[in-house]
């Protein structure tokens, strides 16, 4: 049986899925499939999905039994990391658990939802991010439990695309802290 985070991440992949929206697995989850297994408490999906596309996105996630808040109704999204996002709960046994709907509105995320892959979360397949992309994001967001993962997918990952990392490091600003988990790396 799936813990409920994972029953929500697979009730949202669901609707989007039905929809046709592409998206991709970020956060928690995705550096759980290039990294080593721990919790995470809320799933983040990237999904390119323009404004009626949103409106939709969200009135099939309310059907499905999805709680969207009023304000991203009426258009409003909130800023994370310099992206834009939608959260949306589901409550299940007792609690409520929540999506971070991020919307691919700039360059690095319209390219990490080209660059997409299948890998299977809960036991089944899944678009996610690749690794190079998930360790920008954790880049961005920096916190102790990120550097962990950034640490964790570069000792697990062999084949990471080290032009495309420095690259978007470059571009989003990040070359510096980039640099110091491949400080011997050419």
């Amino acid at each position: 049986m799936d813990v409920p985070i994972q029953q929500v991440l697979l009730e949202t992949i669901s609707v989007i899925e039905r929809l046709g929206i592409p998206y991709a697995v970020m956060g928690g989850f995705a550096a759980r499939a290039w990294g080593l297994p721990r919790p995470t408490f809320d799933a983040d999906i990237a999904v390119a999905a323009d404004a009626e596309g949103l409106q939709e996105l969200f009135d099939a996630l309310e059907d499905a039994g999805f709680d969207v808040p009023s304000e991203h109704r009426t258009g409003f999204l909130d800023i994370d990391g310099g992206f834009q996002k939608a959260k949306v709960n589901r409550f299940l046994d007792r609690h409520v658990w929540h999506t971070d709907l991020f919307v691919a509105l700039d360059d690095f995320l319209r390219s990490a939802l080209s660059r997409a892959r299948n890998t299977t979360i809960a036991r089944r397949a899944l678009r996610v991010m690749r690794p190079e992309d998930i360790i920008l994001l954790k880049l961005i967001a920096h916190r102790p439990k990120d550097q962990a993962d950034i640490e964790e997918i570069l000792g697990i990952c062999t084949d990471l695309d080290l032009a495309y990392l420095r690259e978007w490091a470059d571009r989003l600003q990040l070359g510096e802290r980039l640099s110091a988990f491949l400080p011997h790396q050419s």
